[in-house]
């Protein structure tokens, strides 16, 4: 069975599925944006090469993957609760073996290994090979670099780069035609308009029960390892956000759905998204919309391991971003039934 992490990003089958540090292969925790952003160009980069191949599938799932992954650690609040959960995941089993720049010894990017007397012996002989090697340096001056391995040496650094589009290859492909929308006319935000989607968060798959609710600006977070709201379990919820997406001009629009599990989506009442499944996800969709504004309804749900969900979208006449908070708002009325809001 191929396996893409391993062939591709040379991650050991133990190390699976990675987390997105060991994924962006850079060290745990690392802090620098500048690392982090140009960590995800390279390996983005070096993926892309595989778009078009039999294993565009999993170019596809490892790009979005990608991602999210800069999208978590880039945004301060996320990378500390995504780090905080990390490193209680990791601690649970650590072994207290020697230090080495950052990592212990017998650890391979932060997954502990069984502790045993060899190891420890190990870490010894390694510390004072460190020692030696360290005096050789400072000896006789900084040393050679060493020859980049060949796969990583055809990886440049590009500018940083939105999400590639990529073909649904899903049942949801069929949904990719244009899909008429009702005229109406643009205007400004009535009184009855807030700006904003109404969140509300329940516990389960299935819409069971209600834990938590907000107003959202937009459809981009990431819930790392955690949960989505106070109260909630770290896996096994949902989400529904609804309200308007405001269009100015009347043209075709092309969105991008990304989530981690299952996603859902409405349009002007009608369902163009149907992808309830677990794993990573990546629908693309072109609707054609007049200027005005259109109902819109997303759902999500958060099955188990690391959890996500975006919305972009891209025309003629710009190019790919999230949604901005300016496009969404929702009925005042609407916040009744779920108040009290939580900040």
């Amino acid at each position: 069975m191929f396996n893409a992490y391993h062939k591709w990003l040379g991650i050991a089958s133990q190390d699976q599925p990675p987390n997105h540090y060991r994924l962006l292969g850079i060290d745990l925790y690392e802090s620098d944006s500048d690392v982090i952003d140009g960590a995800a160009d390279r390996q983005m980069s070096f993926i892309r090469q595989y778009q078009s191949g039999p294993h565009a599938e999993a170019a596809a799932r490892i790009l979005n993957e990608l991602a999210i992954a800069r999208l978590c650690l880039l945004k301060p609040v996320t990378k500390e609760a995504y780090d905080e959960n990390l490193r209680r995941t990791l601690s649970a089993a650590e072994p207290t073996l020697p230090m080495f720049g950052g990592m212990r010894i017998g650890s391979r990017f932060g997954r502990p290994t069984k502790r045993s007397p060899v190891g420890i012996v190990v870490g010894g002989i390694l510390g004072l090979v460190c020692v030696v090697v360290g005096w050789i340096f400072l000896a006789n001056g900084k040393p050679n670099r060493q020859e980049v391995p060949k796969h990583q040496a055809s990886v440049v650094a590009a500018p940083v780069q939105k999400p590639a589009p990529t073909k649904a290859t899903d049942a949801n492909a069929a949904l990719s035609q244009p899909v008429a929308a009702v005229h109406r006319p643009p205007s400004s935000p009535p009184p009855d308009l807030k700006p904003g989607l109404l969140r509300v968060v329940y516990n389960g798959k299935e819409f069971e029960q209600k834990i938590h609710a907000r107003i959202d600006p937009e459809i981009h977070t990431n819930f790392g390892l955690g949960p989505a709201a106070p109260g909630l379990p770290d896996d096994n919820y949902c989400i529904r956000w609804s309200g308007l997406v405001r269009v100015a001009t009347t043209r075709k629009y092309t969105f991008q759905f990304d989530h981690d599990d299952g996603g859902r989506m409405w349009m002007d009442g009608k369902q163009v998204v149907d992808n309830w499944n677990d794993g990573v996800h990546h629908d693309r969709l072109e609707l054609e919309l007049t200027a005005g504004d259109h109902p819109i309804k997303l759902e999500y749900f958060e099955g188990g391991s690391f959890g996500g969900i975006n919305l972009w979208w891209e025309s003629d006449a710009f190019s790919l971003e999230i949604v901005p908070e300016k496009n969404f708002y929702h009925a005042v009325e609407s916040e009744k039934e779920f108040a009290p809001l939580s900040e």
